[in-house]
């Protein structure tokens, strides 16, 4: 058992705590507190009152900026980050930090998300289009298959992210100018470059709602794809090899064009072919998820179908943005952004 400190930081945003604090006070067998952040004093007045806890109110919206301050607040010699609509088995800090403290020179560590029991059917649908690889989002973040191997960038979430806090003070924090949507994709690839360690274990896996498929579940993807846009004018060597953002960037609008060209030229058999061979990929990429749930199946090719378009509309948008701002402007201020983290609000 590990004696050292570890400071567990949830932004509590939805104004509801369970299950996720239950699930960490119950964590067995380590040393630790638990720093809530919320927006305001009102907020912090519904935070149940345990030792282990302590509230942070900060009105500022920012997440990487929520999180550098609690972790300003942090005692701990590790920092562990978690969503407050996920929630994690008793012996998550035992792993993680059995993980780190196994290996000298990693740090940090992360693991899956999966999604709960008893999740409903909008639900399933998101978890279905997030977990089925070459046509969905693929992630390994997602479930828990393979062994415990370096993490690529992208690969970890803030929803289960652990890392040593000299690597997180070495890093200087999250980037602010980010804010949401890549911040620890970002952090990841900078500890990298310093020689820092980041594992994926896919046995050191948290529950996560998923979004319920539909515009809260679009609107979040077209934010992720419009801050991966910006990501890839900072740091093009994170996402060159990235399969899913190359589909999306090159693959899914020449099919696009292929269906409008088809469409030009009235070929009804062309049209129904290439739709055809669509559906026959959705359906048979994600059998895995489906085939225990039909009714999954039905909706299947609409979900992927919308599911690709919000990706692209994103993708573009941010690529339009930052080719009007001028890609060494944004490039300039991504990576210049980090200075502007004062040594008092990250020591």
């Amino acid at each position: 058992m590990s004696g050292a400190l570890i400071s567990v930081i949830v932004i509590f945003d939805r104004g509801r705590f369970e299950p996720c604090l239950t699930s960490l006070l119950a964590q067995e067998g380590m040393n630790f507190e638990i720093i809530a952040v919320v927006p305001d004093e009102t907020a912090a007045l519904g935070v149940p009152r345990h030792g282990r806890v302590q509230t942070l109110s900060i009105s500022d919206r920012n997440p990487a900026r929520r999180r550098n301050l609690a972790a300003a607040r942090a005692r701990g010699q590790y920092l562990a980050f978690i969503d407050d609509d996920a929630f994690a088995p008793p012996d998550w800090l035992r792993k993680g930090v059995g993980r780190l403290e196994g290996g000298p020179g990693l740090a940090g560590v992360g693991g899956p998300n999966l999604i709960p029991e008893g999740a409903g059917f909008s639900e399933r649908v998101t978890d279905m289009v997030l977990t089925t690889r070459l046509i969905g989002a693929g992630s390994r973040a997602y479930s828990k298959r393979g062994t415990a191997a370096p993490a690529k960038p992208g690969e970890v979430h803030l929803v289960n992210f652990l890392v040593r806090r000299e690597w997180f003070e070495r890093v200087r924090g999250f980037n602010e100018e980010i804010g949401y949507g890549g911040e620890d994709t970002e952090f990841v690839l900078l500890a990298a470059k310093q020689g820092g360690r980041f594992v994926f274990d896919p046995e050191l896996w948290v529950f996560h709602r998923r979004r319920r498929f539909g515009w809260s579940y679009f609107g979040q993807r077209f934010k992720l794809r419009a801050q991966s846009a910006r990501l890839f004018i900072a740091y093009p060597s994170v996402y060159i090899t990235n399969a899913g953002f190359l589909f999306a960037l090159i693959g899914f609008p020449l099919l696009a064009a292929l269906a409008i060209a088809l469409f030009v030229l009235k070929s009804a058999a062309g049209i129904a072919a290439l739709a055809g061979l669509y559906v026959a990929a959705c359906l048979a990429l994600s059998w895995r998820r489906w085939r225990r749930r039909p009714l999954l199946a039905l909706i299947a090719p609409w979900a992927f179908f919308a599911h690709h378009a919000v990706n692209l509309a994103g993708l573009w948008w941010g690529l339009a943005g930052a080719l009007v701002s001028g890609p060494w402007r944004v490039r300039r201020k991504l990576r210049s952004s980090r200075s502007s983290l004062r040594d008092s609000e990250i020591d």
